[in-house]
């Protein structure tokens, strides 16, 4: 485990999820980082470029609290980061005053975060994404930041094992939302 996190743009970190389950992730800009689909059983890299592996999601954390499972700094010549570009649309949640049922609506946007890569000065590119725009949903992360180091073990995981990539906050927005189906 890392002792102090200190944010370092492009830095790759080893994740350690559990007892024989590690993969990767890159410190982007802005505290967006992205997490890989690739694992190993042992934490120990070597000759991977992440700009050949397939990204799981890029989310933006509070990197201090995830220092549990941040195992060590990956040196550049045993994981390249990647220099694919970094996804700038996502979802962006807006809690509405409750209805007469109880409920707390949201209005939720797809956005595109600007060249500062910050949410609030991203340009709307489509409002009012319901639970019927499942294709939108489940391509795009959340814009708020991710503090909960067991929140993002379990998310990580449950993709490790199943291959269902899914953010439980999504199901809090779209009650009764199914889960997407497992990746490839």
């Amino acid at each position: 485990m890392l002792n102090k996190i200190i944010w370092r743009e492009d830095a790759v970190i080893s994740v350690k999820l559990r007892d024989g389950l590690h993969m990767l992730a890159q410190m982007r800009r802005n505290h967006l980082m992205q997490f890989f689909n690739i694992r190993s059983s042992d934490g120990v890299w070597a000759n991977v470029d992440l700009s050949n592996i397939e990204p799981i999601f890029c989310i933006f954390v509070a990197e201090h609290k995830f220092k549990s499972l941040f195992e060590r700094w990956v040196a550049a010549e045993d994981a390249k980061p990647s220099a694919c570009e970094i996804p700038r649309r996502m979802l962006s949640a807006e809690i509405l005053l409750p209805g007469d049922d109880g409920r707390v609506p949201f209005n939720v946007q797809l956005i595109e975060l600007g060249d500062d890569l910050e949410a609030w000065s991203a340009q709307v590119v489509r409002s009012g994404i319901t639970k019927d725009d499942l294709d939108v949903i489940y391509r795009h992360e959340l814009d708020g930041m991710y503090g909960d180091a067991e929140k993002l073990k379990k998310r990580l995981i449950r993709f490790f094992d199943t291959g269902v990539n899914w953010n439980d906050e999504l199901s809090f927005i779209f009650p009764g939302i199914p889960l997407p189906p497992p990746q490839k």
